[in-house]
């Protein structure tokens, strides 16, 4: 067994690449190692763009093709500021955009309520909750595609995916803590944006529009790992899953502004759970989201966001027969319900590519500042996005 002093070693040395991670593999501190590795990696990642986003807050002059070339139409054909609202997107006729982002979800702690609680609590089995193991944190990674077209300017058509991957460490009451990990494509959004109505002033342009799609449940919901506490294979849990199981009809009202420096909207979603349980049994609970954001530019090829979210994630219908529901919170089908708010502020670059109408990149940190759960549930610390979209 490795003391404390002596895990602490050894992440110092791991990170100074004096000792190899494989030598620790078998040691209760490998999920740990291979965390800080991975921040390593990402913050290293993050440093770069960063450095090339700084690049242009002083420009030498405005170059061919920033946004000092642009005038009040071209900035809200290209949409340039709306890259932390992806899909109130409405593009111009024959406009095709391709977007790749790559995102960040570190999860750590548990809440029940707005009550932060310990795993001490949660698998006590003199307390009130009384499970046989506990999630302690929880990473995921997601690689995010998107494809939008326009066949005309009051009209884009929307495809989304993403591939996931989701490790979570979990503390048991009795043994060892153990690592479980999943990964996989998420569901599939295939959607329309419609513009209701546009009003042009002397300052900036008003739009009204709506949204309405179709997830497919292209996610995998029968997700299994090796579970020690068992000694054999069983299906993971239902946040360790990759999709929902349903077909999911998303509906969704869009209000914008945009000026000549500036660019502020407001958006609402419901996703909506009517068509019965999936093969395993369940559906999960219906989805209300509510998205206001302002973009401010800065120079001729920056401009900087922030945006807030409201999200509500209702009860969950039926149960997964395969999952014991005391033996984790994860696994209890009925605490799923939950109240999020999110903070998010991000930087977006109009990189100087000449060949496409836009190119834009885009860096975003995300921190919740209120969440409330229906039972003993991880709690986000933070969310970090690296986007690029480019648009033909």
């Amino acid at each position: 067994m490795i003391s404390s002093a002596q895990g602490e070693l050894v992440i110092r040395n791991a990170l100074a690449h004096t000792i190899p991670l494989e030598k620790y593999k078998t040691c209760g501190w490998r999920a740990r190692l291979e965390k800080q590795e991975r921040l390593m990696r990402y913050n290293k990642i993050m440093a770069v763009l960063l450095a090339v986003l700084l690049a242009g807050i002083c420009p030498a002059h405005a170059e061919e093709g920033s946004l000092a070339d642009f005038d009040l139409e071209q900035l809200t054909n290209t949409r340039i500021y709306a890259s932390s609202t992806m899909l109130a997107h409405i593009h111009s006729e024959n406009e095709l955009m391709l977007s790749y982002s790559y995102m960040t979800m570190s999860m750590d702690g548990n809440r029940d309520g707005s009550k932060d609680i310990s795993d001490r609590e949660v698998v006590d089995v003199m307390g009130s909750y009384g499970y046989m193991s506990v999630p302690s944190d929880m990473d995921m990674d997601m690689y995010m595609f998107h494809m939008m077209y326009a066949p005309s300017n009051d009209l884009t058509l929307i495809l989304m995916s993403s591939y996931q991957k989701k490790e979570m460490n979990v503390h048991p009451r009795m043994g060892a803590d153990f690592t479980t990990r999943s990964e996989g494509w998420s569901d599939t959004l295939l959607a329309a944006n419609f513009v209701l109505k546009r009003k042009d002033t002397d300052l900036g342009e008003h739009e009204y529009g709506m949204q309405a799609g179709l997830s497919l449940p292209t996610g995998s919901i029968k997700e299994q790992d090796f579970l020690p506490m068992i000694g054999k294979e069983a299906k993971l849990p239902y946040p360790m899953q990759q999709g929902s199981g349903t077909f999911d009809p998303v509906l969704a009202g869009m209000y914008s502004y945009m000026g000549s420096h500036w660019y502020t909207g407001v958006r609402g979603q419901i996703k909506f759970r009517p068509f019965g349980g999936n093969s395993e049994g369940y559906r999960l609970g219906r989805e209300v989201s509510l998205s206001g954001w302002f973009n401010y530019s800065l120079t001729d090829r920056m401009s900087l966001y922030t945006q807030l979210d409201v999200r509500r994630l209702g009860d969950m219908h039926g149960r997964d027969d395969d999952l014991n529901f005391m033996m984790s919170p994860t696994a209890d089908h009925t605490i799923r319900k939950q109240r999020n708010v999110d903070l998010s502020l991000g930087v977006n670059y109009l990189l100087p590519v000449s060949s496409l109408q836009s190119a834009l990149l885009t860096l975003e940190v995300l921190r919740p500042v209120y969440e409330h759960f229906g039972g003993p549930q991880l709690r986000t610390q933070l969310k970090t996005n690296i986007g690029l979209q480019v648009v033909f």
